[in-house]
């Protein structure tokens, strides 16, 4: 004979823990912008609770419609006994918390559906919140179909079996044979259960392992911002060698006021208009050419020739005056090894800095750098970055954003549930196994049945926007 007291205290338990059930998640509901699924779940609750342990009197009520009834009363009129409890409430209150249980399996059926679609997609995390209690046919068959055929089944079998007899035990139930209660709460919801189980764990770890991944990918993604915090522009090169210097090399316009009785030793007119189309450090300063070339009477300075572009570049022999000369007694193997051996890389926007003489050939180099030559002719772009152009920029990637904290809290709940409905057959099992006659007067179903009322509360009453507003007397008072 199970204790008076324990009665009182399961109760007890069961009021409170139904009444933290409806506060808590009516208060998530209003977070996540979505009642269905919160509230079909406090429904299937309160009739689990209120058929366990309320009970009043109601006398007479029938009379108005001429129906002769003695008394109905629930639970707790008959002090929980079973041996007390009229046959029609016993099989009533059997059929109804298998009912109940049906609904609540397949709410959190619901959400595991909810939720295993919301993983499975991360690029539709930013705005899961919101949308990952939304309605979907799906759920027509969790919330309607599932508890309706398994109710049917149960009421079938219990029926023809005549199985609900009283016991000693908190309430009535299928007891004769036991294993009838598999048909009820303590196997069918097993059906969704394992299944809600294995899913949200899977769901669990996909979450992680994504969440692992766009924490990876910031990092490295912060690493290149601190790095590179400028666009990567193409690349252009001076070569690094420094010009022997007898003479200061005359202007173009000191060239117009020269003497026409002067003679000025150049090299053919063919081989300059040829080295103009080619940049001045890689093939005019740099390109062996021969240390004998016939002298000719003072011609006036050929026409500056054409670049691809329609512009007109000024002549070479003006500025490099007879410097030609002494580049021309260089080796080849010289000159190649000057090429290979100092190059120094700079960016297009250096274009503004004046290069040091003793790293980049002094003046001459700073004339050729004022010539009007665009930066298009000496790029040189690196295999290993992107494309880019001055005036356009590539477009930045949408950010994957972390999963909800409320979606791992409904993950949560998914798994807290399924463990809670495993546990409701425990005892049932054993029971079976062991050939006990009667069944064990208390079990892991009672447990169950507070866990069902308290694990909303529990898991979701931590939630920020749900502790915010219970709290409400500290909002009031800042």
């Amino acid at each position: 004979m199970l204790p008076f007291a324990l009665k009182v205290v399961w109760m007890v338990l069961s009021l409170t823990g139904l009444a933290s059930c409806w506060a808590v998640l009516m208060l998530f509901a209003g977070c996540i912008g979505s009642y269905w699924g919160p509230l079909i779940y406090c429904i299937a609750c309160t009739l689990m609770q209120v058929i366990f342990c309320i009970g009043k009197k109601i006398r007479n009520i029938m009379e108005y419609v001429e129906v002769n009834v003695d008394a109905i009363d629930l639970g707790m009129v008959w002090r929980m006994d079973p041996y007390a409890m009229p046959r029609a409430f016993c099989l009533a209150q059997t059929i109804i918390l298998g009912f109940s249980t049906f609904v609540m399996t397949g709410v959190c059926a619901s959400f595991c559906i909810a939720t295993c679609i919301t993983v499975w997609k991360p690029k539709s995390w930013a705005d899961a919140e919101r949308s990952v209690l939304v309605w979907r046919k799906h759920y027509y068959f969790t919330l309607l179909v599932y508890p309706i055929v398994a109710t049917i089944v149960e009421i079938v079998i219990v029926i023809k079996l005549d199985a609900v007899k009283p016991t000693e035990d908190l309430h009535c139930d299928a007891s004769d044979p036991v294993w009838v209660r598999f048909f009820g709460y303590a196997g069918t919801p097993l059906l969704l259960a394992v299944p809600v189980f294995f899913f949200s764990i899977n769901s669990i770890v996909r979450s992680l392992k994504t969440s692992r991944h766009i924490q990876r990918s910031r990092s490295e993604e912060l690493e290149n911002q601190r790095v590179d915090s400028f666009p990567r522009l193409p690349w252009r090169f001076y070569s690094r060698r420094v010009v022997p210097k007898i003479a200061p090399s005359p202007c173009p316009s000191s060239m117009k006021a020269t003497p026409s009785g002067h003679e000025l030793d150049s090299p053919d007119q063919t081989s300059l208009s040829h080295s103009s189309l080619f940049p001045p450090d890689t093939d005019v300063l740099d390109s062996p050419v021969s240390s004998s070339f016939p002298t000719f009477a003072t011609v006036d300075p050929p026409p500056p020739t054409l670049i691809r572009d329609g512009t007109r570049h000024p002549d070479f022999s003006a500025i490099i005056g007879n410097d030609w000369n002494e580049i021309a007694l260089e080796t080849p193997e010289e000159s190649d090894q000057d090429k290979t051996s100092s190059l120094v890389w700079t960016r297009p926007g250096d274009d503004d800095i004046t290069p040091d003489s003793n790293d980049c050939g002094g003046e001459k180099l700073d004339e050729l750098d004022s010539l009007d030559i665009s930066c298009s002719d000496f790029d040189y772009r690196s295999p290993y970055s992107k494309t880019l152009s001055f005036g356009a920029m590539p477009k930045r990637k949408k950010r994957l954003a972390y999963l909800s904290p409320t979606i791992w809290r409904i993950m949560f709940f998914q798994v807290a549930f399924a463990i809670v409905l495993l546990l409701t057959c425990i005892s049932t099992l054993v029971d079976v196994i062991a050939g006990h006659e009667t069944p064990t007067p208390f079990g892991t179903q009672h447990v169950a049945l507070l866990l069902s009322a308290w694990g909303p509360a529990i898991v979701f009453g931590l939630f920020p926007g749900v502790t915010r507003k219970l709290m409400f007397w500290r909002s009031s008072n800042s």
